[in-house]
C-alpha cells in the first residue's frame, strides 16, 4: 500500500514538474537548471559584498559562507534597441571596505549555456588600484544574441591581485542572481521612459544642475560616479522646492558624470556633463 502512494506521489510531482517546464517555456521563461562553476570564498569577513543593487532594486546583505543565492524574480531587463542611457541595464556594487587590490565584477550568462565565458558576459568593475569609495557603478547592455527568460548574474569581490568568475580566493564573496531578459519595448514605450528623468542645463558649463520632480520629495540622495563608475560623492537628505532640486557639482572637472537619485519613490539614473 506504501508502495502504491510512493508512485502515485512521484506521478503527481512529475506531472508537476512537466506542467510548470511547459508553463515556464510558453512564457519565455526558461528554467536555469544549468550547473555553473564553483566560486568559494574561505573568509568572506576580509572583504564582502553589502549591496547590489539592479534595474531600480537594491539587495542588502551580509556574509556568511562566502557564496549567496538570491532570485530577482521581478527585474526585468529588455533588449535593445535603446535610444537613451537611461534604457539601458544598470548596476550597483556595494562592498564592505575601500581596501586596496580589491576587485569587483559580475557576469551574466547571456545565451543561458551555463558559463560566463562567452563576449560580452563578462564585467570587471574595479580596475582602479586605490579605489576611495567603496561602491562601483556600471551600465550594461543586453545583446542581441541573449535569449529571454530567466538568466543567471554573478557578482563577485575579492581582495586579490586577479579577479575571475570561478574558483577559491581567501577573502571575498560570491552572490548569484536570477533576472528576467525581455523583449524589446515599443518605440512609444522607448520615447516614454527617456522623458522619467530630467536635469538642466545639460551640457553644464559651471557644474550646477537643477533637477524636476513631479511632486514635493523629501529626503533624496544624490550619488554621483565618475566615468570608471566608482562612486566619488554623495549628498544625502535634500529636500525639493516647487519640485525642484539643485546639484552642485562645480568643483568637478570636465567631464561626464553618472548621477543617481534616490528616495522613497523611485530611483532614477542621469548622465550629466560638464563642459
Amino acid at each position: 500500500m506504501n508502495t502504491k502512494k510512493q508512485l502515485l506521489t512521484g506521478v503527481l510531482v512529475l506531472l508537476a514538474q512537466l506542467f510548470i517546464a511547459q508553463n515556464n517555456e510558453s512564457n519565455g521563461l526558461q528554467d536555469t537548471t544549468q550547473i555553473y562553476c564553483e566560486s568559494t570564498n574561505e573568509n568572506p569577513r576580509g572583504q564582502h559584498i553589502t549591496e547590489v543593487g539592479f534595474s531600480g532594486v537594491r539587495n542588502t546583505t551580509t556574509y556568511n559562507s562566502g557564496y549567496e543565492f538570491y532570485e530577482f524574480n521581478n527585474i526585468n531587463v529588455t533588449k535593445g534597441p535603446y535610444t537613451n542611457l537611461n534604457e539601458a541595464g544598470l548596476i550597483t556594487i556595494k562592498v564592505e571596505t575601500a581596501w586596496r587590490n580589491t576587485k569587483v565584477g559580475y557576469w551574466v550568462d547571456w545565451n543561458q549555456d551555463g558559463d560566463f565565458d562567452d563576449v560580452s558576459e563578462e564585467m570587471i568593475l574595479s580596475n582602479v588600484k586605490y579605489p576611495t569609495k567603496n561602491e562601483w557603478l556600471s551600465f550594461f547592455i543586453v545583446p542581441n544574441s541573449a535569449k529571454l527568460g530567466r538568466t543567471r548574474m554573478r557578482v563577485r569581490a575579492v581582495y586579490a591581485d586577479q579577479i575571475s568568475s570561478c574558483g577559491d580566493e581567501w577573502f571575498g564573496e560570491t552572490e548569484d542572481y536570477i533576472i528576467n531578459v525581455v523583449a524589446p519595448r515599443s518605440k512609444r514605450e522607448r520615447m516614454v521612459s527617456v522623458q522619467e528623468n530630467i536635469a538642466f542645463p545639460n551640457p553644464s558649463t559651471n557644474g550646477s544642475f537643477t533637477f524636476l520632480f513631479n511632486k514635493p520629495t523629501t529626503n533624496i540622495t544624490f550619488k554621483v560616479f565618475n566615468s570608471n563608475g566608482i562612486l566619488i560623492r554623495s549628498v544625502l537628505n535634500q529636500n525639493t522646492i516647487d519640485n525642484k532640486l539643485m546639484l552642485d557639482l562645480s568643483d568637478f572637472n570636465s567631464g561626464i558624470y553618472t548621477v543617481q537619485t534616490i528616495s522613497r519613490q523611485a530611483l532614477e539614473t542621469t548622465r550629466l556633463v560638464i563642459q
